[in-house]
C-alpha cells in the first residue's frame, strides 16, 4: 500500500538522525524506536484501500456481442475453429451461436459456408440474424519438420565414453482470421497469426525418443486461438487503489466515501473541487487520478497522476502511472 512506500521514504530521512541521538543511551534508543513505530503506524492509517473492477478494453473492438463462427478451412481448421469457440465461450463476454444453429440458418437461406465470402450474400444473411460478427479463417501453413538425429561422443571424468543422441522437431502454423460485420458484409478485422513450437529429445547410448509432431501442431493451434481470443476480448480484473485521506482536506474523505459507494461521478466532483482549492497538495491529484482510473477515464487519470508526481516525485506514483497506461488502448473519455 501507499504507506509502505511512504514509510520507506520517511525511514531513509530519519535514519541518520536516529543513529546520532541513540549512541550510548539504551533508554533513549528504546524510546526512539517506539516513537518511530507509532509514527509509521500513523502514516499507514492515512491510507485507505478500495478494491474496484478495472476494465481493460479489447485491442480490437468488434462492436457486437453476438458471434457466429464459420467453418475454418485448411489442415487442422476444424480444430482451430473449436478452440476459438471454446476460448470465446470461456471468456463469458460473447454470445456464441452454436455451429449447428448456424448451419440451419445458412440452409434456410440456401447458403453454404463458401457463400460467406460473397458480400451480398452476407448482407442478405445479416438482415435475418441482426447485429452480429462472423468469424472466418483458414490454416494456410501446417507443417512439422524434424532434423536428422545427431550423435555426439561424451567422455566422463573417468574416461568412460558415451554416445549422446539428440532429436529436434519443429511445428510451424500460420492462420488467417477475419471478422465480418453481418449487417454490411464489410471486413472489420483481419490478421495473419503465426507460431512455432520446438521439442528436443535426448538419449544416451540409444536412439532418442520420438517426438509427437501432431501434438506440437495442436499446441500451435491452441496458441493461435488464445492470441485471437485475447485480441478481441476485454479483460476485467480486480485492483486495489490506495487513497490518501487528510483531516486538513475534508473533501478527500467525502470523495473516498463516494468511491466506496461506487458513486464515481460524485467522487470525481469532490476530488476536482479538492484540486481546485488545494492544488498544491499531491494527495488531491492522486485521489482524483485513482478515481478517474476506477471510472475508466484513463486519459484523464494519466494527467492527474502526472500532476501528483510533479508535486511528489516518488516511485509509487510513477508505478501507478505505468499501471494506468496498460488500460489506455481505448477509453470512453477519449
Amino acid at each position: 500500500m501507499v504507506y509502505v512506500w511512504l514509510s520507506r521514504i520517511v525511514a531513509r530521512r530519519v535514519l541518520k538522525f536516529v543513529v546520532e541521538i541513540c549512541k550510548g543511551d539504551k533508554m533513549r534508543r528504546c524510546i526512539t524506536f517506539a516513537t518511530i513505530v507509532v509514527f509509521m503506524f500513523l502514516i499507514g492509517s492515512c491510507s485507505h484501500t478500495v478494491k474496484v473492477p478495472m476494465y481493460r478494453p479489447p485491442q480490437t473492438d468488434i462492436g457486437v456481442k453476438k458471434v457466429f463462427i464459420a467453418q475454418m478451412t485448411g489442415t487442422g481448421g476444424t480444430d482451430l475453429e473449436d478452440r476459438i469457440r471454446d476460448g470465446l465461450l470461456s471468456s463469458g463476454y460473447y454470445d456464441i451461436v452454436s455451429k449447428l444453429q448456424f448451419e440451419k440458418i445458412l440452409s434456410s437461406h440456401g447458403m453454404s459456408w463458401s457463400d460467406l465470402n460473397v458480400l451480398n450474400k452476407v448482407v442478405e444473411l445479416g438482415r435475418d440474424i441482426g447485429p452480429a460478427a462472423i468469424i472466418l479463417g483458414d490454416v494456410s501453413v501446417s507443417e512439422y519438420t524434424e532434423e536428422p538425429v545427431k550423435y555426439a561422443v561424451v567422455v566422463d571424468e573417468d574416461g568412460t565414453r558415451h554416445k549422446l543422441g539428440k532429436r529436434k522437431g519443429t511445428a510451424h502454423l500460420e492462420a488467417h482470421i477475419r471478422i465480418l460485420d453481418a449487417r454490411t458484409g464489410e471486413k472489420i478485422f483481419y490478421k495473419k497469426f503465426s507460431t512455432e513450437r520446438t521439442e528436443v529429445t535426448k538419449a544416451e547410448n540409444a536412439p532418442p525418443p520420438p517426438i509427437d509432431g501432431f501434438e506440437l501442431l495442436r499446441d500451435c493451434r491452441q496458441e493461435i486461438a488464445d492470441m485471437f481470443v485475447s485480441r478481441i476480448t476485454p479483460i476485467e480484473t480486480i485492483v486495489s487503489l490506495d487513497y490518501e485521506v487528510d483531516d486538513e482536506i475534508p473533501l478527500l474523505e467525502k470523495g473516498y466515501k463516494m468511491v466506496k459507494a461506487k458513486n464515481y461521478d460524485k467522487a470525481i466532483k469532490y476530488f476536482e473541487q479538492a484540486t481546485s482549492e488545494n492544488g498544491d497538495r499531491w494527495e488531491t491529484w492522486w485521489d482524483l487520478g485513482l478515481t478517474y482510473e476506477a471510472a475508466g477515464m484513463h486519459q484523464k487519470a494519466d494527467s492527474a497522476l502526472t500532476r501528483a508526481y510533479d508535486l511528489f516525485p516518488e516511485d509509487f506514483i510513477a508505478e501507478e502511472i505505468a499501471n494506468n497506461k496498460k488500460y489506455m488502448w481505448r477509453s470512453d473519455d477519449e
